[in-house]
């Protein structure tokens, strides 16, 4: 644990022995109780005693406010006292807060359910990604239905897991979990029903490669990602690219906007994995043609899911994070010389996209 995570009762797992008054007010102590797992940790793992400090977090439970994805949550430290029950009491320090900033990248996770020991190793993991506030879990056409009755997929379990993660992490924004019905069929009203879908859609026409057109104005802000190995014929481009191009487009609208609101808004991102015999072409059309996501490529090799999920994830909130900090800079990501810059590096590493991606032609929109 980089964190030791305190929250209300309603989220994943908070010991109901602290009453969340306590938790509210940062000048009331907390007091663990000698069987929570926390109180361990700080003694037997951290091997603290009286007099030490250690670094907690207070989860935010009403998580993204005005979808600015800003949080109430804070870390601060803490001095330990021993209680005589073997309990461990924590005494806030209210001049080491360290608040959640006002505005923050959000990244939502569209994952097809993997085999469930799969998906129990990838819960901690997408939790530890502080960018990541949202993860709908969908059955697919080529998956087993059956992976939907996983326990993978029950809160006592995935909830210690994501709290696992976020301390990890050092975080303390929430992580909102949406499970799908095992017979929900992916379509532009089951993606509306989501809120995933980019105004407008993707337009009629074009090939799968297409997504949603690059001139319109029509946009929410959102970079919405098909991960997708491409084929023989044509590579998507990389996905810290369409990130990148995508942050670049909407602040030059932003730039000509007169609200002062259009600018507030963070960067953002929806993030699809496909299921280890990856998506059918009508679902991969759902997502591209009709509800606006653009293919992405994580380069030449074929990943299993959890690797495509860990390694989507981490690019994914690398260009997110670039996006923030050039708007707080009062650069414009993806314009002029560092486009130019960018797009060179997109040409030059789709080429060595497409020479991998000739010889995996049959594993077309594939990760095993």
């Amino acid at each position: 644990m980089n964190l030791i995570l305190f929250g209300h009762a309603d989220h994943h797992r908070t010991s109901s022995d602290i009453p969340n008054d306590v938790i509210d007010d940062i000048d009331m102590d907390i007091d663990i109780p000698p069987d929570d797992e926390r109180t361990r940790h700080i003694l037997d793992h951290l091997k603290k005693t009286s007099g030490d400090e250690v670094s907690i977090g207070i989860v935010d439970p009403r998580g993204d406010r005005g979808g600015r994805g800003g949080g109430g949550g804070y870390r601060c430290r803490a001095s330990i006292r021993t209680m005589p029950n073997g309990g461990v009491r924590l005494v806030r320090d209210p001049r080491a807060v360290i608040r959640d900033p006002p505005t923050m990248p959000t990244l939502t996770l569209v994952l097809a359910m993997p085999f469930p020991s799969r998906m129990r190793y990838l819960w901690s993991v997408i939790s530890s990604f502080e960018y990541v506030t949202r993860v709908i879990l969908v059955p697919s056409s080529l998956s087993d239905p059956e992976y939907m009755k996983s326990t993978a997929l029950n809160p006592r379990v995935y909830g210690p897991l994501i709290e696992g993660g976020m301390s990890q992490g050092g975080r303390t924004r929430p992580v909102r979990v949406e499970i799908c019905p095992m017979n929900e069929i992916i379509s532009r009203t089951w993606m509306e029903r989501y809120g995933l879908v980019r105004g407008g859609g993707g337009g009629e026409g074009g090939g799968m490669m297409e997504g949603a057109d690059d001139d319109d104005d029509d946009d929410d802000g959102t970079a919405r990602i098909f991960l997708d190995c491409g084929d023989e014929d044509a590579v998507p481009p990389p996905a810290r690219d369409v990130v990148l191009r995508h942050c670049g487009k909407r602040d030059r609208i932003v730039s000509a906007s007169s609200s002062p609101d259009a600018i507030s808004h963070p960067p953002s991102a929806i993030m699809a994995v496909g299921p280890e015999r990856g998506w059918t072409d009508d679902e991969a059309r759902v997502f591209v043609k009709d509800c606006g996501f653009r293919p992405a490529t994580l380069g030449g090799s074929i990943l299993r899911v959890d690797a495509a999920v860990v390694t989507g994830l981490g690019i994914v909130s690398a260009a997110l994070d670039e996006c923030h900090r050039n708007r707080g800079e009062g650069r414009t990501s993806g314009g002029g010389g560092e486009r130019r810059e960018s797009d060179g590096g997109a040409r030059r590493e789709s080429e060595t996209d497409k020479r991998g991606a000739m010889t995996m032609a049959r594993n077309h929109r594939r990760f095993e």
